[in-house]
């Protein structure tokens, strides 16, 4: 049995989910997440994939958790010293290297018929891009409800538009991914997609819609400020519904974008992604990458 650990917000219980259908894929095995760790979790809604999705995958149980983890409590390092001298011994914990969750390690995943435990952010295109398919079949979003998203989705469909995805509140402070995209990544990012496009709706969705309004200054907007809560992930999906996309160094609007199923769409992306760490494994090498500053 393979078990991939699951905790974070949305955009990271995406890309973990991604990845363990790649290994679900791979092995052709019985898979399944674990999501205890969710239960302390409390920042965001928790855990949102089988509200959102409605998805039917398999869960382990806490005992099915604590029997595949039991190598890594007590023979870790015992392992990973015999390893050093017998690699045929099959690996049953693998962790993601710290401070590299937005490269692809190419990593032993391990072996068939292993009972393995993944944990690890995974945040890297190159773990899923064979079943992007499969993942974007299984991440259908619910038919809107709500009026004013009926609204912009009925006008986002009549226009060639642009979601542009602002991220303040938690990262204005934010040791590792604060201070990046900035009014001046902005203005840059505008800058390049005008150039593409002509004349576009831009839609912005933010955490701070006034600083949006007081700053960015284009000819066509529309403001998204009605999405909260339980319902935010509402503003992943009508970002997936726009023509383009210029996203920050977030989850969430990197999956607004990869969602985006237009064949010619324009991803403009940042050209860093975190502060202490060559992260730009995350951004796949079709999207436009601009400077954060002036």
């Amino acid at each position: 049995m393979k078990v991939v650990r699951v905790c974070g917000g949305f955009g990271n219980q995406l890309f973990q989910y991604a990845f363990y259908l790649a290994v679900k894929h791979k092995f052709n095995e019985t898979t399944k997440l674990d999501i205890h760790d969710m239960a302390s979790y409390e920042l965001h809604n928790g855990y949102e994939l089988e509200r959102i999705f409605n998805l039917n995958e398999n869960y382990c149980s806490a005992e099915e958790k604590l029997a595949v983890q039991s190598t890594k409590n007590i023979f870790t390092k015992l392992l990973k010293e015999i390893k050093k001298y017998t690699p045929f011994i099959p690996r049953t914990y693998i962790k993601e290297k710290k401070h590299l969750h937005f490269s692809y390690q190419e990593v032993d995943l391990g072996t068939k018929d292993t009972s393995i435990y993944y944990r690890g952010s995974w945040q890297n295109p190159q773990y899923f891009n064979s079943i992007a398919s499969e993942i974007r079949e299984k991440l259908t979003f619910p038919e809107f409800t709500e009026p004013k998203s009926l609204a912009l989705h009925q006008e986002i469909s009549e226009h060639e538009t642009v979601a542009v995805h602002i991220r303040r509140g938690d990262y204005l402070k934010h040791k590792a991914l604060g201070g990046i995209c900035d009014l001046p990544y902005y203005q840059n990012a505008i800058k390049e997609i005008e150039g593409l496009v002509e004349k576009p709706l831009f839609v912005i969705f933010s955490d701070d819609i006034t600083w949006c309004r007081a700053n960015i200054n284009v000819e066509k907007v529309r403001f998204v400020d009605w999405n909260s809560g339980e319902q935010s992930f509402q503003d992943m999906h009508l970002m997936s519904l726009c023509t383009h996309n210029i996203i920050a160094n977030s989850s969430f609007s990197w999956w607004g974008a990869w969602l985006n199923a237009n064949p010619n769409k324009i991803v403009i992306s940042p050209n860093k992604w975190i502060h202490y760490t060559d992260s730009m494994g995350i951004v796949p090498s079709e999207w436009i990458k601009v400077e954060t500053s002036i």
